[in-house]
């Protein structure tokens, strides 16, 4: 490994500033405020920064109020955190999902322009925090990260047979897993035999299946995580499944 936290970024940040003196970790009396334009964007982003905070294993009271500009900060009670100077402010194409995270002798504070922007820099600072504890520092170096994404889509594709489909809950780990290295996409390798179909629930009925209401209510779950979910469904090449039904025989191209 590297000698500092810094190069332990993933996926790498495009622009790191590094500064003199160092952050301690300590968040005895810690205060942490979190702000947001909108209350939905500040429910949400409160939600994601609590489960990033309980796996960092960390307890601290969070101030969570709207304002005018996404922002994270954190600081000993008694004082307000700085920010150093950047070299520049983010360019036009980053501000959609980039992000501005300063770390200063008296505190962190960390800056974006939309709601994706505040919490990929969340995911990146529980990184650095997740670091630390892993190398037994007590610390962060000072720093100033300028990041965005070098791609539009950022995603993994998920390939699974008949009767291998993940749980609920398997997917929703695999989509909060995903959101921390700031992916947006999710593709499901999805048969013709994984759905539970309205018009023929017997369809494939001896392997495990998905619900549209579960289907829907997994698209409701990356969103909260700033994830898009792309079906990759297998069609006329996957359907023998299907076709060896007496009533869509008639239906395939050749027999059997």
């Amino acid at each position: 490994a590297s000698e500092s936290i810094l190069d332990d970024l993933l996926p790498v940040p495009r622009e790191v500033i590094v500064q003199s003196g160092v952050f301690p970790v300590d968040f005895s009396g810690m205060r942490i405020s979190l702000t947001a334009p909108s209350e939905e964007a500040t429910a949400r982003l409160h939600s994601r920064l609590k489960e990033s905070l309980a796996r960092v294993a960390l307890e601290a009271n969070v101030e969570v109020s709207q304002g005018d500009a996404f922002t994270l900060s954190l600081a000993a009670a008694e004082t307000a955190a700085s920010i150093p100077p950047a070299s520049a402010p983010l360019p036009e194409k980053a501000r959609a999902e980039g992000y501005q995270l300063a770390i200063a002798p008296d505190g962190v504070l960390l800056l974006a322009e939309s709601e994706k922007g505040l919490f990929y820099g969340m995911m990146t600072l529980e990184q650095l925090l997740l670091s630390a504890k892993a190398r037994n520092a007590a610390a962060l170096p000072c720093a100033v990260l300028l990041d965005w994404p070098a791609l539009p889509m950022r995603g993994f594709s998920e390939d699974y047979g008949r009767d291998q489909l993940p749980t609920m809950e398997e997917h929703k780990r695999s989509i909060r897993d995903l959101a921390r290295f700031k992916a947006n996409t999710y593709l499901w390798f999805i048969e013709p035999d994984h759905f539970v179909y309205a018009f023929d629930p017997e369809i494939s009925a001896e392997y495990d299946r998905f619900t549209f209401d579960e289907i829907r209510e997994l698209v409701a779950y990356a969103k909260e995580y700033y994830m898009d979910i792309i079906p990759t469904v297998e069609l006329l090449g996957h359907m023998e499944q299907t076709l060896r039904h007496e009533r869509y025989r008639h239906l395939a191209e050749m027999p059997g």
